[in-house]
C-alpha cells in the first residue's frame, strides 16, 4: 500500500480550502436583512410554541438552514480526509508489522538452514581440500613416472646394447684364445721335429 505523507494530506487539504472560497467567491452575497432575518427566527420559535409560523420566518429558517448546509461540506471533507489519513496509516502499520512478522520468521528459517547445512558444509570443505592435495601430488606423481619410465626404457635399452656387445666381445676373446693355442701348438710340434723329437711323446701335453 502506499504511503500517504503529511505532505499530501496538507497539499489536500489546501486545495479543499480553495475551492472552498472559489465557491463563496461564486455565491451570492447574503441579504442585507439579516439580521432582521435572525430575528425572525427567534421570533417564529417563540411562534412555533403557539403553533402560529409567519410566512416571513419561515423563509428565514429556510435560509439559515441552507447557510448551514453551505458551510457543512467543507468541514466533511476535512473529517473524510482525517478519516482515510488515519485509515492509510493504520494500514500501513498493519503492513509494516507484517512485514516485519514475515522477515523474522525468514531469518528463523534460514537459521535453521545453516545448522543442518553447517556439517555438510565442514566435510565438504575437508574432502575438497584434500582431493585438490592429492590432486597435486598424482600430477607430480605422473610426471615422475613418465620421466622415470623414458629413463628406465633408454637405461633398459642401453643394457640390451651392452649385453649383446659383451656377449659378441665374449665370443670373439674365446675364438681368438682358440686360434692362439692353435698356432702355438703348431709351431711347437714343428720346433720338436725339427729337434728330432717325437711331438706326440708324452713329455709333450701341449697348451
Amino acid at each position: 500500500m502506499a504511503a500517504i505523507s503529511d505532505d499530501m494530506v496538507e497539499k489536500m487539504k489546501e486545495t479543499m480550502r480553495l475551492e472552498r472560497e472559489k465557491k463563496a467567491a461564486a455565491s451570492p452575497p447574503p441579504p442585507k436583512d439579516a439580521a432582521p432575518a435572525a430575528a425572525g427566527a427567534a421570533k417564529a420559535g417563540e411562534a412555533s410554541a403557539t403553533g402560529d409560523v409567519p410566512v416571513g420566518a419561515a423563509e428565514s429558517l429556510k435560509m439559515l438552514a441552507d447557510g448551514v448546509q453551505a458551510v457543512r461540506p467543507g468541514t466533511d471533507a476535512d473529517e473524510m480526509i482525517k478519516r482515510k489519513e488515519k485509515l492509510a496509516r493504520e494500514r500501513m502499520g498493519q503492513e509494516f508489522e507484517k512485514m516485519r512478522r514475515e522477515q523474522k520468521r525468514l531469518e528463523e528459517v534460514r537459521a535453521e538452514l545453516e545448522k543442518l547445512t553447517e556439517p555438510t558444509r565442514r566435510d565438504v570443505e575437508i574432502i575438497r581440500n584434500r582431493l585438490e592435495e592429492v590432486g597435486r601430488d598424482l600430477a607430480y606423481c605422473v610426471k615422475d613416472h613418465d620421466s622415470k619410465k623414458k629413463a628406465y626404457e633408454s637405461a633398459k635399452d642401453t643394457m640390451e646394447k651392452k649385453r649383446e656387445e659383451k656377449d659378441k666381445l665374449g665370443d670373439h676373446l674365446r675364438m681368438i684364445i682358440h686360434e692362439s693355442e692353435k698356432r702355438k701348438t703348431e709351431k711347437l710340434e714343428e720346433i720338436l721335429e725339427k729337434l728330432g723329437g717325437d711331438p706326440s711323446a708324452d713329455g709333450f701335453q701341449g697348451f
